[in-house]
């Protein structure tokens, strides 16, 4: 395993109670992001791939809402326990399978109609081979829908009464941040919206959509504007995108 995504494992599996619960649909995102649409449709007796299920909270989700199957990836133990206990008689039913791995390494399952992710894919250290193996997961004509960070939140920050850029959008050097959420630390890596629409495209993936959504509560968002996720920062910065995507029942090229 290379030794920045095993850092990043063990730090998760630390972490893990800390978000328990929470970036789980039906909501995309902080401040409860498109919880008023509806992106995924029908599923009913769909077969779906999570990829970084964390604790389960949007697995027994989908259950609820119709899967056939469940899938949910996740490389940290820790997260992975918190699923099987939350989740535990669809798992005997088998129509949830958990599965312990980092994204970017192949695991055997079925094809599946639709892949999901909140908040986890851009913890990836090799985006494209993940996508890679998303497309290879997808039967033709699945989605492929996911949320994470918007990359312009990270790089603006509260100075002198007002927002101000601090940092280049540009910029997408991975950078090391120690005592993360309590843990020894991570290795995290920004990447502009360009990049992510690439990393996509270039595998064969159909953008059908992008969002940068407005918050639909601030409520519990703290009111200091200096803070990470505060309520006056979240109004004037997308803090999530979504892309909606498609692997098309004949490539392109």
């Amino acid at each position: 395993m290379h030794p920045e995504l095993a850092t990043n494992q063990k730090a998760w599996d630390i972490v893990a109670p800390k978000f328990r619960g929470v970036c789980a649909l039906p909501t995309w995102g902080p401040f409860d992001v498109c919880k008023d649409r509806d992106l995924l449709g029908d599923i009913s007796g769909q077969t779906v791939l999570e990829v970084g299920c964390g604790s389960g909270h949007s697995l027994t989700y989908l259950i609820r809402n119709g899967v056939k199957k469940a899938y949910g990836l996740d490389f940290s133990a820790t997260q992975l326990a918190f699923a099987a206990e939350l989740n535990r008689e669809a798992i005997e039913a088998a129509r949830i399978q958990l599965i312990h791995s980092p994204m970017e390494h192949a695991i055997d399952i079925q094809p599946v109609d639709l892949i999901v992710s909140v908040y986890a894919m851009g913890w990836t250290r090799d985006p494209q081979s993940l996508f890679r193996k998303l497309w290879s997961y997808l039967r033709p004509g699945g989605r492929l829908i996911w949320s994470w960070g918007h990359p312009l939140f990270d790089k603006v920050q509260y100075e002198n009464e007002r927002f101000v850029l601090y940092k280049s959008y540009f910029d997408e050097t991975p950078y090391f941040s120690p005592s993360w959420g309590g843990s020894n630390g991570v290795y995290i890596q920004n990447r502009t919206i360009a990049s992510w629409f690439r990393y996509q495209t270039e595998v064969g993936f159909l953008v059908h959509d992008l969002l940068e959504p407005k918050p639909l509560s601030t409520a519990d968002a703290p009111d200091e504007p200096i803070r990470y996720y505060s309520a006056a920062k979240a109004e004037h910065v997308p803090g999530t995108f979504i892309f909606v995507c498609e692997k098309p029942v004949a490539r392109r090229f």
